[in-house]
């Protein structure tokens, strides 16, 4: 609770800041705050609410007669309607509520980006997204050698770890194939075995053949796209 009141202040400065975008793209990889009697404080969401204030004070300062809504919107809404329906008939309703609150909690979030991120600057990101993921992916396959594969290996991004590389891993499928300016082919074609032999680290399989069958699709894709034009 003190914690939280301290963060108030923090959460305000920050908000005002022109870096809370970066905050929120950096850091949102590192799993846990603070661990106390079986709660856990996640660092992403403290940042979350900091990129959200600042959000709503750049668009009600400056944007507010161009803001938008993408149309992704509407497909969340209809997810969080599905998810609402399952919930009603689930055997336990109770477990329901928590991924329900996510989906909702991640509408604004798509709405923030729409309004604050150029289209230009979605390339920069994705490449900083793929190369950090890169470095956590070397560090992973590095602690699980060393351990002679008797652990499981997920690193800073703990359990998030293979959501983050189902993300990322058709990424650097789609950087190699479609490369454009700036970036590295030697680097994106050896950041791809890392992110893969980081998969293998975790000895998650489900994740694991997502990214082997997402990635033969988009190897597909190309060939597709030339017969058609």
């Amino acid at each position: 609770m003190a914690l939280g009141v301290a963060g108030i202040p923090i959460a305000f400065i920050l908000a005002n800041s022109s870096q809370a975008v970066n905050l929120y793209l950096h850091l949102h990889s590192v799993y846990p705050l603070l661990s106390h009697s079986g709660s856990t404080i996640l660092l992403i969401d403290f940042v979350t609410l900091v990129f959200l204030l600042h959000s709503l004070l750049i668009i009600f300062s400056t944007y507010v007669l161009t803001f938008g809504i993408p149309g992704w919107v509407a497909h969340g809404l209809a997810l969080i309607r599905f998810m609402i329906i399952s919930g009603i008939f689930a055997y336990n309703q109770s477990l329901s509520v928590k991924p329900i609150l996510r989906v909702i909690f991640q509408i604004p979030i798509i709405i923030a980006f729409y309004n604050l991120i150029d289209k230009r600057e979605i390339d920069r990101i994705l490449k900083f997204g793929f190369t950090l993921f890169c470095l956590h992916s070397a560090a992973n396959v590095f602690i699980f050698t060393a351990r002679g594969g008797a652990y499981r290996v997920f690193g800073a991004p703990n359990v998030y770890y293979n959501e983050i590389g189902m993300l990322f891993a058709p990424v650097g499928i789609a950087f190699f194939l479609w490369r454009g300016p700036g970036v590295n082919l030697s680097f994106t074609a050896l950041g791809q075995y890392w992110v893969i032999f980081g998969l293998l680290a975790t000895q998650s399989r489900a994740p694991l053949i997502t990214v082997v069958a997402v990635g033969i699709l988009w190897l597909l894709y190309p060939f597709e796209k030339e017969d058609r034009f």
